[in-house]
This record gives C-alpha cells, structure tokens and sequence, in this order.
C-alpha cells in the first residue's frame, strides 16, 4: 500500500518515523518522492497516522497526476469524477483554506467518500457536488455559499474504467464497458479565464488514451498541451503513460493543457 502523507498535519520524515516505530516497513515512492510505500500494516484505518488525517492512501501514479495539475495556494480547483477522493484532497491540501476544490461526481454515495476523506484529513476547502462531467456546459463555476462566482483555474478529468489498478483490485477484471470521456468544449467566444486542464486516467486502452488525444486535438483546438512527464512515464501522443511494472505503480495515462487568455 501507498501513502500520501498530509503536509497540513506532519512532514513524511516524522511519519516515517512513527510508522517504522509501530513496526511498518517503510520505502520512499519510486514515482513520487515523498510517497510512502509500506508493507505490514494490516487494514490502513488501523494506522493513527491514516486515523488522525496525518496520512492517507493514495497510489503513486494517482500522487503524480496531481503534481501534473500543481494547484497552487488560493486557487480553485474542479475534479470530475472525484470519488473516491484521492486527487480532490491532495488538491486541496496544495490550495489551502482559502482556496476551493470542487469534486463533483455522478453518485452520491461515492461522495460520502470523499466528504469523510476531507473530514478526516481536516480539508476546509473541498465542495462535493452530485454533476454529471458529460453534460457541463459553459464556466464552471465555485458553489460555496456566499463566493463570487469564478471560474475555476485548474480542471481536471479523472474518468476511468480503472484497468490500470488490475493488480491491486482484481475485481475490476471482469468486463466492463469502455465510455470515452470527454473534456466539453467551451461554449461562446470572447475571453477565457485561462487555467491548466488534466485529462487523466488509470487504464491502459486505446479508447480512454490516444483516442481522447486525436479526439481533443481537432475538437478542442484553443487548447495547448504541455510537455508531458518524463521518465520513468513513457510518450504516448502529446501524453504519458506509466505501466504498473515501470515504477511499482498503478498503470496511468496524463494528458494536460493549458488555454490562452485570449
């Protein structure tokens, strides 16, 4: 299992420390750095550091798609298909309290989730919404009461089937049906607030990688890529991939852009 140490709550070296004491073996991520690869633990809610919010689950490749997105403090975020909550709350432990990261998702018993993971982590930041990705239209715009309404800077589309986590939840194995998500267009012209937008998945596929990347290339033309991740993730289109026997991880697809504010 991976943690995610919660930099709001402790530093990595102090829970190492008190995982090491407790009898855990611990090893620093291969991908990400400061992620903390344990073995011995048992059920993770039994750690007090994944108990008390000073740490939490989260695979590596899911870690380093948020360092792809790099939120940075103060801003608003928005996460399509945020359930269970890994992205939306390492996001919101980038922004701060005064920032806002809007999860939404289309079943609302998978935002208790995340709704619990920020309660947990002590997240002040995060907004669960109950939305539909496929059928936003226009700006999206910050929920919390009494905000201005602004559009969000960082975007980021996390749909997947999960066939990159087959060897850590060989449930997935069975068929599932592919649905290829894709980020909306901008509706009207005129000026956009710019931002950064993360398309990523944990899945290997055709449909749900380099098809997206042909698909937003003619559709999404205002849309500029970013240089994607280097080793140990691997070109593929204007993206990356990592497969699971690369760096230990989940196997993961990250594609990102960045709009003009013209």
């Amino acid at each position: 299992m991976t943690l995610r140490v919660n930099p709001r709550r402790a530093t990595t070296d102090a829970v190492v420390a008190e995982l090491e004491a407790a009898g855990v073996a611990v090893e620093r991520g291969r991908l990400v750095a400061d992620a903390l690869v344990v073995r011995g633990t048992g059920d993770p809610r039994a750690l007090p550091a994944v108990r008390d919010g000073r740490a939490t689950p989260q695979d590596q490749g899911s870690q380093a798609v948020v360092g792809v997105l790099d939120p940075q403090p103060g801003e608003r975020v928005l996460d399509v298909a945020a359930a269970p909550g890994g992205k939306a709350t390492a996001a919101a432990e980038r922004v701060g309290d005064d920032g806002l990261v809007v999860a939404a998702d289309l079943y609302p018993g998978r935002l208790r989730l995340v709704r619990d993971a920020a309660l947990r982590l002590g997240l002040i930041s995060i907004q669960p919404v109950v939305s539909d990705g496929a059928r936003a239209t226009g700006a999206v715009r910050e929920f919390r009461p009494g905000a201005p309404r602004r559009s969000v800077q960082r975007p980021g589309c996390t749909a997947s089937t999960g066939r990159g986590a087959l060897a850590r939840t060989p449930e997935r194995r069975r068929a599932a049906r592919v649905a290829a998500a894709r980020p909306p267009a901008s509706r009207g012209g005129g000026r956009h607030p710019g931002g950064r937008l993360v398309y990523a998945v944990c899945t290997l596929t055709r449909a749900e990688t380099s098809d997206i990347d042909t698909w937003a290339a003619a559709a999404l033309p205002e849309l500029v890529a970013l240089e994607p991740p280097g080793e140990p993730w691997r070109r593929q289109g204007r993206g990356a991939v990592i497969l699971p026997c690369d760096a230990d991880t989940d196997g993961m697809f990250v594609l990102a852009f960045e709009r003009s504010r013209t």
